[in-house]
């Protein structure tokens, strides 16, 4: 058990603070590393600070502190322990060890029994000799068993004793700790002149010896200011007291009093007629103990200033102490101010006595007051009165309260007055800025004059001791209340607009707009012509024009008290609406049912409550939606049929292509007039073609692609078309082509390539003509809020206000400040007009492993080489097999087609110094970028090394770092990068088809990118199994890249048409294509 106690902590600390922020450190669990001896002696840890510090607690067999030890720079500046040093004893006091329950219990134990062997037999006489003189002490030991002894070195003795070793103090006396013992008292007073030994080796390890507030010089110990205050106090803890030297006088039985200090006053009128005298009624002198004033010697006892009942005495003790007197003297004119300020707070705390003739003359009554406002032209103007019995009293006139008192008797009554209510008064008069003149104060700019009514008078109208009297001109000054403002809106059909309406008790509708005008320079009142304050920001007319200003509103387009706004921000209102717990407008019904419907529909997709004709998925859709896919397909429909736009942000590989297809479907089977455009990436421009003539085949397609020649002769008969499919390159170029062209619904595929708003693709979009807009994207927002403004820009031009009011209201406030109420007001706004849909929210409806294809198209340099190769590879392929029989020509077959495939992927796999391009790395690019976006963790698998190793050469230039693994990499350092992997390092690895086929668990991938088709599935699928096995906990997409019009587009349509047949083209002891018949690979190569 180790003597550790909050009071010691305090004691030892270097500074009155240490405590505090030692328990902080304590509490926070910051000391690491606690270690400690068998023994219990020795205790160290570690305290993460500016760097990593070093502590240490010894301690001897009694449990008491022997010395601390910190490497910090305060424990070496300081007397005293550091806040570490009090952090780790606190955990020592709690610190539990496994081998405390049993071994330590065995410690004390066998201690007990040996201590019983050996009882101590002498109880010694102990006393410290306390004197003090000029705010310090000086102490002297004395001990021995029948006749006390000096302890000649106190510091030699203490250490002695810690160490329970003798002390001779002559030949008839030797302090032995194994015969004598002290009482708990004098225990205690040892164990606390310890304490204050180890903080002066604290002292002299900063090389000050005499630094600080304890110095041991031989036999004297001297002590000060704080440390004085504790060693009287345990000195004085022995029921019969102590003795104590002051000043060079002796007092017994001295006593440490926690409380007030036990003061008789008298105040009196002086014998000469000069003032007053206050008078302590005892003659014992009150005598100062220690250099900081905290210490009071008084009727043989000692009190500490500090006590709270002390704090009202403790001014008059200089008082009181000065030159012995046993009185203070208050001059004649300071009297009044001492009886109406001074006396009444004595009399509260401490027994003070008045003499009759002084009582007589001191008058107490309760305060009355009273307040005149008024208004005199454009000024307010306050009369105050401060009303005793008979009596009144302006503050603002001294010189006629004067004149009163001259007109009194002689023996002049003395007032107290309530100072403190007085005060208050006073105070909120002086808030309010008045200007004093003639007994009276006023204010005159409107400023004022709207901060005394909003703010001072309600707190004036509070005070219980103040009336208030208003003229007739003064209640013309008023702040508008919240019934006396209505406002309205409906919604008008005919002209497919919001109509919104003001009706304001006592304000003209002509005034409506300059008020609005206030409210959009951030005024906080705004003063109608007759002279009633607005106040804007609290009154509910504060709410419905902060409503107005939030909705970045043109006062000057507010006239007679209406305005009209597009039907789109009903949402942005409805959400304004729900914010306060009272509406701010009463909306009509127009407005409230489009609400409700609007709101069922895209809760419950519900086509009962509307037109069937628009919710039912279109009757030439060639495919089975699922149900969250038919739910998007429904909420872009309702939003069309509002005349709304949206974007559609569905996670990857949720199937926003057929959400749209099956819209744009069902616009033409409704009926609509003109064509609608799609606009995507040129590497999607193919896979949207086959996906329309897969999905939506009775949508006639226009795609604008080729020369400009043979774009602008296409572009003639777009009214022909049902759909036009571009890319945003071509768009970028073709503009002019659109500009006279009406298209029913713009539709743009990720979106990202109009996020720049100055980008020539946001720009080019931006000039389409299109009823309805709509933007597919699994990124509404990358990198920052900018982008998102770039596509509502397009979507509802004007609706998140201009750029540059966006960026000031939200942009700023979110992204540099964190501002949560600005984003909550962004994302109120958007969130009728984005349908986003993660993996994880339709997880049950999803399928184990999603597969798609991605149709790529050639760049032209590939096509060129294909074609060539293709021509040769048929040529010797037809010649080979006429010569030694097909069964005979598998080498060159599979040589053949080999070569194709290669130039598929990349002609530089095999033909040095091409630089062509690759249609597939292109849009193997996208691809990554998109799914690195959506914390997508990738797996790429080729059966070409070399196509491999141009994909990572891609990937680096763009600054990844994908793992890489062939059949070069040796087997121990496979394991390596599969740990690597999954332990979330790098989100992309490269593998060959060959090499990591089979055999790895890379569960933490949750999409697989094959660069090739495989004549057989199962061998894709096995690489697929690399993440779709036990252990995923993620739904995993597999994308294949096929080009297009190649060989590698025959080999899977013959993977989709003939899976019996591919699945024993490559199997163990048969030729790849033992299967086909010479007509068979024929067809394969007609391409």
């Amino acid at each position: 058990m180790h003597n550790i106690t909050d009071e010691t902590l305090k004691l030892r600390g270097a500074l009155d603070t240490t405590y505090r922020k030692g328990l902080g450190i304590f509490n926070r669990g910051e000391i690491q590393s606690i270690r400690r001896t068998d023994n219990f002696r020795l205790f160290q840890g570690q305290v993460q600070g500016t760097r990593l510090y070093e502590m240490e607690a010894v301690f001897d067999e009694k449990g008491n502190i022997r010395r601390t030890r910190c490497t910090c720079p305060a424990f070496r500046s300081y007397y005293g322990d550091c806040k570490h040093i009090t952090a780790l004893l606190m955990s020592i006091d709690k610190y539990k060890d496994p081998r405390d329950n049993q071994e330590n219990r065995m410690h004390s134990l066998i201690r007990a029994y040996r201590e019983g062997e050996t009882p101590p037999e002498k109880l010694l006489h102990f006393e410290p000799r306390v004197r003090v003189d000029g705010g310090k002490g000086e102490i002297e030991l004395h001990l021995g068993e029948n006749k006390t002894y000096v302890v000649k070195n106190i510091k030699e003795f203490l250490q002695s004793y810690s160490e329970e070793k003798p002390v001779v103090f002559g030949k008839n006396f030797t302090y032995d700790p194994n015969i004598h013992r002290f009482s708990r008292e004098d225990q205690k007073m040892i164990d606390y002149l310890i304490l204050l030994l180890d903080m002066s080796r604290q002292g002299e390890a900063s090389g000050d010896e005499n630094f600080g507030e304890v110095v041991f010089r031989g036999r004297t110990l001297v002590v000060k200011d704080r440390l004085l205050g504790e060693l009287l106090k345990r000195r004085a803890a022995k029921d019969e007291g102590m003795g104590l030297w002051i000043d060079g006088e002796y007092y017994d039985g001295v006593r440490f009093k926690e409380e007030g200090i036990p003061m008789d006053l008298e105040v009196g009128e002086s014998s000469r007629g000069s003032g007053l005298v206050l008078n302590k009624k005892e003659t014992a002198p009150i005598i100062p103990l220690d250099g900081i004033e905290n210490l009071t010697f008084y009727q043989g006892n000692i009190y500490p200033l500090k006590h709270p009942k002390n704090h009202w005495i403790r001014p008059l003790m200089k008082e009181l102490i000065t030159d012995g007197k046993a009185g203070v003297t208050i001059p004649k004119t300071l009297e009044k101010s001492f009886i109406t300020e001074v006396l009444p707070v004595l009399q509260e705390h401490v027994h003070c006595r008045l003499q009759d003739d002084l009582a007589k003359r001191i008058l107490k009554v309760p305060l009355k007051a009273k307040l005149f406002l008024d208004q005199e032209q454009k000024k307010v103007t306050a009369k105050l009165v401060f009303i005793y019995g008979n009596k009144e009293i302006n503050p603002f006139a001294p010189e006629k309260n004067e004149k009163q008192k001259a007109a009194g008797p002689k023996e002049e009554e003395i007032l107290v007055r309530e100072r403190t209510a007085e005060n208050h008064l006073l105070k909120l008069l002086e808030e309010g800025e008045f200007t004093v003149q003639k007994g009276r104060c006023y204010i005159e700019q409107e400023e004022k004059i709207y901060f005394f009514l909003e703010n001072l008078l309600p707190k004036l109208q509070e005070d219980t001791k103040l009336s208030i009297y208003y003229s007739d001109d003064f209640k013309k000054v008023k702040t508008l209340g919240e019934e006396d403002i209505q406002g309205k809106i409906t919604l008008n059909h005919g002209l497919d607009l919001l109509e919104c309406s003001i009706d304001i008790k006592s304000i003209p509708k002509e005034e409506i707009g300059k008020l609005l005008k206030s409210i959009q320079e951030k005024a906080k009142y705004h003063r109608l012509a007759n002279g009633t304050f607005l106040s804007l920001p609290q009154s509910s007319s504060g709410k419905l024009f902060t409503w107005f200003n939030e909705m970045e509103l043109d006062p000057g387009d507010f006239e007679d008290g209406k305005l009209e706004i597009p039907k789109y921000r009903a949402f942005e209102i409805a959400g304004l609406q729900n914010e306060g717990e009272e509406s701010l407008f009463d909306t009509g019904e127009n407005f409230e049912r489009f609400m409700d419907d609007y709101q069922q529909l895209t809760a419950n997709m519900n086509p009962s409550k509307f037109s069937k004709e628009v919710l039912e998925l279109p009757k030439g859709l060639t495919a089975n939606l699922r149900s969250y896919q038919t739910k998007g397909f429904q909420w872009i429909s309702t939003l069309s049929a509002y005349g709304f736009g949206g974007i559609l942000a569905d996670e990857m590989g949720l199937g926003k292509t057929i959400q749209a297809l099956s819209y744009l479907l069902k616009e033409k089977e409704r009926g609509a007039l003109e064509p609608s455009i799609l606009v995507v990436p040129t590497s999607l421009v193919y896979n949207w073609e086959d996906e329309i003539q897969r999905f939506s085949p009775d949508l006639k397609t226009l795609t604008i692609s080729g020369t400009k020649e043979e774009r602008e002769e296409k572009a003639k008969k777009i009214k022909d078309f049902d759909l036009v499919l571009t890319s945003y390159p071509l768009l970028r170029r073709d503009t002019e082509l659109y500009e006279d062209q009406q298209f029913h619904a713009c539709i743009l595929d990720e979106a990202q390539h109009i996020k720049n708003k100055s980008s020539q693709s946001a720009k080019a979009v931006k000039s389409l003509r299109g009823k309805h807009r709509f933007v597919l994207t699994g990124t509404p927002l990358e990198n920052n809020l900018t982008e998102l403004w770039s596509i509502f820009d397009f979507l509802i031009p004007g609706y998140l206000g201009s750029y540059k009011s966006f960026t000031e209201k939200y942009q700023k406030p979110i992204n540099k400040n964190g501002d949560n109420f600005s984003l909550k007001k962004l994302k109120r706004k958007v969130d009728p007009f984005i349908l986003r849909r993660l993996k994880a929210d339709v997880l049950k409806e999803l399928p184990d492993k999603m597969e798609g294809k991605v149709l790529v198209d050639m760049t032209k340099e590939q096509q060129k080489l294909y074609r060539l190769y293709l021509q040769r590879i048929k040529g010797e392929i037809e010649d080979v097999v006429e010569e030694k029989g097909f069964n005979n020509s598998q080498i060159q077959i599979l040589a053949g087609l080999t070569r194709l495939r290669q130039i598929s992927c990349h002609p530089g796999v095999f033909i040095e110094d091409y630089h062509g391009g690759s249609g597939k790395l292109e849009a193997l690019a996208e691809i990554v970028d998109l799914a690195l976006e959506s914390n997508h963790r990738l797996l790429i698998f080729s059966q070409f090394t070399g196509v491999l190793k141009k994909v990572r050469e891609d990937l680096e230039k763009k600054g990844h770092r994908p793992l890489y693994l062939d059949g070069s990499i040796p087997m121990n350092q496979r394991g390596d990068l599969v740990k690597r992997f999954n332990k979330g390092e790098v989100p992309i690895f490269l593998i060959s088809l060959k090499a990591g086929g089979t055999g790895l668990n890379l569960t933490s991938a949750d999409m697989v990118i094959h660069m090739d088709p495989w004549w057989n599935p199962a061998v894709e699928n096995q690489a697929t199994d690399r993440a779709h096995r036990i252990g995923q906990k993620k739904k995993v997409q597999v994308k294949k890249l096929i080009a297009r019009g190649t060989v590698e587009e025959k080999i899977h349509q013959i993977q989709e048409q003939k899976k019996a047949i591919i699945d024993q083209v490559i199997q163990k002891g048969e030729t790849m294509l033992s299967k086909f018949s010479k007509e068979e690979l024929l067809d394969l190569l007609e391409i």
